[in-house]
């Protein structure tokens, strides 16, 4: 009788055990939600200057995590920017953000690219090429030499084409009023 006994305690403990087994499964194989890359793209484009150019840029989609960097990189050498190459930093999370990116060359082709982080890795958007506009030359004006009554010598030097191919070049003069 006692070896009856110990056999039906062993089976309950065996299906106790095995119960208990069944709804630790049940429990921890719960599906967690997929993790990706961010989404996210260039909105607009605007106020491009000599030096300067500001973007609008988008986070669509986390991906299922949290973003934990957000911005724009850019690159004068080449198309395909990263956020090892120049970047900015501009908040966390969903939704819009705009980017002022200050002290680039005059006249300069620049490559653009939206980036987000978040746990799985940073996403881009497309490549953007952009370029800054040129600015005025800078100069210099030597001074004024050899004087007569109908001729004078003078001349300058250009300092900085200001991004753009110098087309024309010279000396402008006036006679005063009187």
């Amino acid at each position: 009788m006692q070896n009856k006994n110990r056999l039906s305690i062993s089976t309950k403990f065996f299906f106790s055990i095995v119960l208990s087994f069944q709804i630790l499964l049940m429990v921890s194989c719960r599906k967690d939600q997929l993790k990706e890359l961010p989404t996210l793209l260039i909105s607009d484009v605007t106020d491009i200057t000599s030096t300067s150019i500001t973007i609008v840029g988008e986070v669509v989609s986390d991906g299922g995590a949290t973003i934990s960097a957000r911005g724009v990189c850019w690159s004068a050498t080449h198309e395909t920017p990263t956020i090892i190459d120049n970047k900015t930093s501009d908040g966390l999370g969903l939704g819009n953000f705009t980017v002022t990116i200050n002290g680039l060359i005059p006249g300069t082709a620049y490559y653009l690219r939206a980036y987000a982080t978040n746990s799985v890795g940073t996403a881009y958007f497309n490549h953007v090429p952009l370029r800054t506009l040129a600015s005025a030359p800078a100069i210099t004006t030597t001074d004024i030499l050899l004087v007569t009554s109908n001729s004078f010598v003078s001349g300058g030097k250009i300092i900085n084409d200001g991004g753009s191919p110098i087309t024309s070049r010279g000396v402008c003069w006036s006679r005063p009023s009187m």
